[in-house]
């Protein structure tokens, strides 16, 4: 029986480019995905996994490079469940390794708190001056006209809701005792791993959640360390974000 696949499984999986790949839940090879493109901004995304029988079916924005390939699934075919494309697998994983290239839009130019909320139409009486704004993860409106309030939960921006874990590498050759000493320090790793890890060219062992992480790799580089986080988070704006809620800054 298929069951819901947990987001941090999903996202590990469409960061693979080869199909079929390995599932994050499972750890086997038998994890798919789809993507088809509506419009230039709607796209519609299943992933699945035929071992474990985890899925996932959401709306996305089609990659930017999402041209206009023959499909290999017949549209009218397709539902929420993805027991029609486990049947075509092997063709869905052919095209997917040929074309996919992974997700690239930035993911702030999609923040609610970067919206313009006000002159708002108001839900109860269809005015268009209803006033609205966030307060934490809380949208609050109102409405002069009727007197029309209400606060709604759960409006976080992209990177809040981020529940991945991430990974640093080390980019600068040849680290002194003071930086080894520092990546040390900073990802609360042995001195002796970190140095192993450097030596082989390996990323470092420690994940962080995206916070935690984004403020490692400005720590480092502060110390003439070169790094780059995996994934590669898709937070253009994030450093420089004064809308953050407190437990997101840096």
């Amino acid at each position: 029986m298929w069951h819901n696949m947990a987001d941090d499984v999903e996202e590990k999986l469409l960061e693979q480019h080869s199909f079929p790949a390995v599932c994050p839940a499972c750890g086997r090879r038998e994890a798919h995905a789809y993507i088809v493109k509506y419009t230039e901004v709607r796209g519609g995304c299943w992933v699945w996994c035929s071992h474990c029988r985890a899925f996932s079916h959401h709306s996305l924005r089609p990659p930017s490079y999402w041209g206009e390939q023959k499909e290999p699934v017949d549209r009218s075919c397709l539902s929420a469940l993805p027991a029609d494309l486990e049947k075509q697998k092997d063709a869905v994983d052919a095209w997917m390794t040929l074309h996919y290239r992974g997700l690239d839009h930035d993911l702030c130019e999609y923040c609610i708190r970067n919206l313009d909320l006000s002159n708002t139409v108001c839900p109860d009486c269809h005015g268009k001056h209803a006033q609205a704004h966030l307060d934490g993860p809380c949208l609050i409106l109102r409405c002069p006209d009727c007197g029309f309030e209400v606060i709604g939960g759960s409006f976080y921006a992209p990177c809040e809701q981020d529940n991945g874990r991430y990974r640093i590498r080390i980019i600068s050759q040849k680290l002194s005792k003071e930086q080894i000493l520092a990546v040390g320090r900073c990802l609360k790793l042995p001195v002796l791993e970190v140095k192993k890890c450097l030596d082989e060219g390996r990323i470092l062992p420690k994940e962080l959640y995206l916070g935690p992480a984004m403020s490692a790799q400005e720590y480092l580089e502060q110390k003439g360390i070169l790094c780059r986080l995996s994934p590669k988070p898709r937070y253009g704006r994030y450093r420089a974000c004064g809308l953050k809620m407190e437990i997101h800054r840096l």
